[in-house]
């Protein structure tokens, strides 16, 4: 094969996964230091909160290789004291993005947000009862916060988010389970039609 063919099929992750600037933020990806309670889930995003708010809006391009993420409960708990945020009202939820808003949270720093929490099951495997199911939020807090005012979202004070978080090494998504954005794959499939292209990966992995 002549070399600018080989170097038109070869591409690293970094390339294949560029950040985009299109919605959301893009975290790094780590594994936590020390694994939490298992329930919760295997993987979690940690946000910043500037200041208490009644509704924070949080936006992140999460590149999760998952089919339904609607269909998993979403859960919003403070870093500090463990206290879980009561309401989580669901913008647009799928495996490129996670748009939604959260409320209300008095007090500002570190949130821990869980995305796939399952009810835990030791002695017949971890997933044994599967993921847990959403929950509404309460319907005065959604009205009284006017969510379903499109208008309303972009005045809402934002929630940061920097790092996606695996419980341990094992569960790990990164690198090689972090998918492209649906945009991402759509351009890269358009600029290359030789019939198949060629990722190389580390041996370790």
């Amino acid at each position: 094969m002549a070399g600018h063919k080989i170097k038109l099929l070869l591409f690293t992750l970094t390339s294949f996964f560029a950040v985009t600037a299109a919605k959301g933020q893009s975290p790094s990806w780590s594994v936590a230091p020390k694994p939490w309670l298992a329930g919760l889930g295997n993987h979690r995003a940690i946000l910043h909160i500037n200041k208490a708010a009644n509704a924070i809006m949080l936006q992140i391009t999460w590149r999760l290789h998952d089919q339904e993420p609607d269909k998993k409960r979403l859960l919003i708990i403070n870093a500090k004291n463990g206290d879980t945020v009561q309401n989580v009202y669901r913008i647009s939820v799928n495996d490129d993005q996670c748009d939604i808003v959260f409320g209300p949270v008095s007090l500002p720093g570190a949130y821990y947000f869980y995305y796939l929490p399952f009810k835990p099951d030791p002695d017949a495997g971890y997933y044994q009862y599967g993921y847990l199911s959403p929950r509404s939020p309460e319907r005065e807090w959604v009205k009284q916060n006017r969510l379903e005012d499109i208008n309303t979202l972009s005045k809402l004070p934002r929630a940061g988010c920097y790092e996606l978080q695996a419980r341990t090494a094992f569960d790990s998504f990164y690198p090689m389970e972090v998918i492209p954005t649906a945009d991402e794959k759509k351009n890269l499939l358009s600029k290359h039609n030789d019939g198949y292209l060629l990722f190389p990966e580390s041996r370790k992995f």
